[in-house]
């Protein structure tokens, strides 16, 4: 295309609103539990371990497969939407910012501990050492419940001031993550001394377990999406790509999970 000829205003637009987001969101946990609940059939009725792929790959309790990375990425979009309130707070000289880039830090921490397992690798530390058993069989636990503890007790005065219907909110999926993680957790230690890996007992354990952290991490992203939408006016990210004729060409416009100044009811 000769330079005379080439489009001077490109301005497609793409658009993410929150109905959007959380209704992808969520029928992927619906999809991920259906092909999850196949593979507990396949394993313990069938007793087939792999069956193409589908048990490894989409079984709750393995590590690496479509479940894990859905979680490490749902995480990743609550961090970076903290990080953006953060951002926003930061901008407009607003005293609470640094809460939130912690909570940024805190979501992106547990986004990399899905993805890498880091807590069975600290099992392997902790359990030589303490020689645990039953509830604590997977020592893991003691650290992790140690850390909620403390970012409890540090938080819970910026949580207080918050208005009640995100303390509703962010408290609901506190509790449905903690006692899914820790409390289930050990729950599953139980049951696999009793019961064994494969097990029914065992597979439904896991399946409520995941399902509540699931839950909890679409609460969450629900809670900072009407956050933004509600306190801080919504945003709006643009992005300028300069071409090989150096002519300025607004390449697209991204309304990040909320309503952008001056667009009504693009966020529902």
């Amino acid at each position: 295309m000769s330079p005379s000829n080439h489009p001077q205003h490109l301005n497609p637009e793409i658009a993410i609103t929150r109905r959007g987001l959380l209704t992808f969101l969520i029928g992927s946990v619906i999809s991920l539990t259906l092909l999850h609940s196949l593979a507990v059939y396949l394993q313990l009725v069938l007793k087939r371990d792999f069956a193409y792929g589908i048990v490894p790959l989409f079984h709750f309790d393995r590590e690496g497969n479509f479940p894990t990375l859905y979680s490490s990425f749902a995480l990743a979009i609550a961090s970076g939407l903290s990080f953006l309130i953060y951002r926003w707070r930061k901008t407009i000289r607003d005293g609470n910012s640094k809460p939130w880039i912690v909570l940024a830090a805190m979501l992106t921490f547990l986004a990399i501990d899905e993805n890498a397992s880091l807590h069975d690798q600290l099992d392997y530390i902790l359990t030589p050492m303490l020689e645990t058993s039953g509830w604590l069989a997977w020592p893991w636990v003691l650290p992790y419940a140690l850390l909620a503890g403390l970012f409890t007790i540090v938080y819970l005065p910026f949580y207080l001031r918050m208005p009640f219907r995100y303390q509703a909110i962010f408290g609901i999926a506190a509790i449905l993550y903690v006692v899914g993680t820790l409390g289930l957790e050990m729950g599953g230690a139980v049951a696999t001394r009793n019961y064994g890996e494969e097990s029914l007992n065992y597979a439904l354990l896991v399946t409520i377990e995941e399902l509540m952290e699931m839950s909890a991490i679409i609460l969450t992203i629900h809670g900072l999406a009407k956050y933004i939408t509600d306190e801080c006016n919504g945003f709006m990210i643009r992005f300028t790509v300069h071409d090989s004729h150096a002519v300025a060409i607004p390449s697209g416009t991204m309304e990040t999970i909320a309503e952008a100044p001056g667009k009504q009811g693009a966020a529902e």
